[in-house]
């Protein structure tokens, strides 16, 4: 059980002037996938510039009752997927074989679209906010696959693959719904190029599906001010609690919250929930590896995003954030009334 007193953390009721970055707000979860690869010697790619990792695979309906749990043994074998049919149409989770080695196919720049998809874009720019989401690391996302899987989940994206080897490639389009929860087809083309392989279309029209969002839609990415791309931020560096009324992060250590069990860390989350509080850190030399994934594994009961970040490569290095996730619109409009700027995200603000 955490000491007596450790609970006063959660309070509200702490005068006084907030630091520059406290009055930070919470921002997108992590791509789904993220939690598939921590062990103990967590993958450089992880930590580096790299490709996120893959999102395994979840039986349909099951994905509510079976979160992903993060283990010191990365064992998960690799889905095994052939798709070479003449004419398809799959989702950017179907053909996931693509290695970490081939991080730089990954991100690839985008080119001329081979149709003009002008008057679809700007239909889903009506309703539609991008968001360029920081991984679990930290660091500002930049493989364009991913980007696309956390704005269009599920039923919302498909790609549409057109062509055979015989002809020298396939013509790859990729259609998106933003309607979130909607059970239509997606209905509005955004990308189409032409590539040898259904892979490299699939990166190049994530990559120009991209480009296309931003250029016609409001979009939001992580302020490096705040996630300093993966490194420790100064009020983190310095232990600077957080002096606004209410308070928007708490900074933890041993003193606050004893050893994390199971229980302790479900406690500890139940009232961070219940806090005005939008990020808790746990400092990198307080806890062990075990319990920082004890952390982490319990956030997904909260429904909780979760990071990490510091100097080391090492997850047991790393100081690690449980945050609240905040709707992109909700970003915007906050951004709106603070004249464009936000302190946690770099808004661009596209004219409606």
């Amino acid at each position: 059980k955490p000491p007596l007193g450790a609970l006063e953390k959660f309070a509200t009721d702490v005068p006084g002037d907030d630091v520059d970055q406290g009055s930070c707000f919470v921002g997108s979860k992590p791509p789904l996938g993220a939690l598939a690869r921590f062990a103990t010697d967590v993958p450089g790619d992880d930590v580096d510039q790299g490709s996120a990792p893959k999102r395994p695979r979840v039986e349909k309906g099951n994905a509510e009752s079976q979160p992903e749990i993060i283990t010191l043994d990365d064992d998960k074998p690799k889905p095994d997927v052939n798709k070479k049919s003449q004419s398809d149409i799959i989702t950017l989770d179907d053909d996931d074989d693509d290695d970490d080695d081939n991080d730089n196919d990954n991100k690839s720049k985008s080119v001329p679209d081979t149709k003009d998809v002008t008057a679809d874009a700007k239909e889903v720019a009506k309703t539609f906010v991008l968001m360029i989401p920081p991984r679990t690391n930290s660091m500002t996302e930049q493989d364009s696959v991913n980007i696309i899987r956390a704005n269009f989940p599920g039923n919302q994206m498909s790609l549409k693959f057109n062509g055979s080897k015989e002809e020298g490639g396939w013509t790859c389009e990729l259609w998106v719904n933003p309607t979130a929860g909607s059970k239509q087809k997606p209905l509005f083309c955004i990308a189409s190029c032409f590539k040898p392989t259904q892979r490299e279309g699939k990166q190049q029209a994530s990559a120009n599906a991209v480009a296309t969002l931003k250029k016609f839609c409001t979009y939001i990415e992580p302020n490096p001010t705040w996630f300093k791309e993966g490194r420790t931020p100064d009020f983190i560096e310095k232990r600077i609690p957080c002096k606004k009324n209410p308070r928007s992060y708490l900074i933890m250590t041993k003193k606050d919250t004893g050893h994390i069990t199971p229980q302790v860390a479900e406690m500890l989350l139940t009232n961070f929930q219940k806090s005005s509080n939008e990020d808790m850190f746990f400092i990198d030399t307080e806890y062990n590896e075990k319990e920082k994934i004890q952390l982490m594994n319990s956030s997904q009961k909260f429904k909780l995003g979760f990071r990490h970040f510091g100097s080391k490569k090492q997850l047991k290095d790393h100081h690690v954030c449980i945050y609240k996730e905040k709707p992109a619109a909700e970003v915007v409009e906050e951004a709106r009334k603070w004249g464009g700027k936000h302190p946690k995200f770099l808004v661009t603000l596209k004219k409606p």
